[in-house]
């Protein structure tokens, strides 16, 4: 038993020591999913998240629900918008 706690303690000290990513997560509010250049609108200029957008991963599916607050539970649990509870835009 001693050395199977050992090897997990060991595989965990490695795992942990490995190179971690960053990761940047950009949300927006009020936003239709054409208003990018990225996303191919030609008439508003966006070149800095256009370039954002060339090196990152898109969520492409990715589905938001019309307000702020269920969406970010949802993408925070990882659940569907209606389970979260969430329903409307929380003030504060």
């Amino acid at each position: 038993m001693k050395k199977l706690i050992l090897s997990f303690v060991a595989l965990l000290a490695i795992a942990v020591s490995a190179k971690q990513p960053n990761i940047v997560l950009v949300i927006t509010d009020d936003q239709g999913y054409g208003d990018l250049g990225c996303t191919g609108n030609l008439v508003i200029k966006t070149p800095n998240v256009d370039k954002l957008a060339n090196e990152s991963v898109w969520l492409s599916d990715y589905h938001v629900a019309p307000t702020c607050s269920p969406t970010r539970a949802a993408l925070i649990s990882g659940h569907w918008t209606n389970r979260t509870g969430v329903w409307h835009t929380i003030m504060g």
